[in-house]
């Protein structure tokens, strides 16, 4: 500030900076979270090999059993109660054996049997995924944006709050701080 310009009388200083910080911290971790849960698909996708496969069975879970292993295509219905799991087993020109996919549904299966599926994975890790699905990088890129944008503006708000704020003239003393 120069010495021409006049400090104002009353000023408000809005305070709570370690609050605002810490929720700050709360936002970055919850971004954090997103960034790590999309770590191996994004690192499979740029790394890892990428390649088209077709899905050779259907399996279906049910806690408390074994699972069932379905290789002909049929019709499910929906589970309201969600008790069952429906995972993917695939074949890809590339492996001689079948993998599973890392993605499962519990209202029905999101794939046929026959369907065509680009796929990745990392070396010999079974972790394999459907490549464009947005079951894959939805609920990572939720956390991601929505933690950043929390961290954002409470970043914005602990440094904001230890700057003064001049009280208008026209606002009565007992009113402004």
């Amino acid at each position: 500030m120069s010495d021409t310009e006049k400090t104002p009388e009353r000023c408000y200083v809005p305070g709570y900076t370690w609050t605002k910080t810490f929720m700050a911290i709360v936002g970055a971790v919850i971004a954090f979270g997103g960034v790590a849960q999309m770590w191996e698909p994004v690192r499979a996708v740029i790394v890892g090999s990428n390649d088209a496969a077709e899905v050779s069975a259907i399996i279906v879970e049910q806690a408390g059993s074994s699972a069932e292993r379905h290789t002909a295509p049929r019709i499910y219905e929906e589970d309201p109660r969600r008790r069952l799991v429906y995972g993917y087993e695939v074949r890809m020109p590339s492996r001689r054996e079948a993998v599973m996919l890392s993605s499962k549904n519990r209202v029905r299966p999101a794939y046929e049997i026959g369907a065509a599926v680009r796929v990745a994975w990392l070396g010999d890790t079974p972790y394999v995924f459907p490549v464009w699905d947005l079951r894959t990088w939805a609920p990572g890129m939720f956390l991601l944006v929505s933690g950043g944008v929390f961290c954002g503006a409470f970043v914005h708000l602990a440094v904001r709050s230890r700057r003064p704020i001049p009280v208008p003239s026209d606002v009565p003393a007992d009113v402004a701080v």
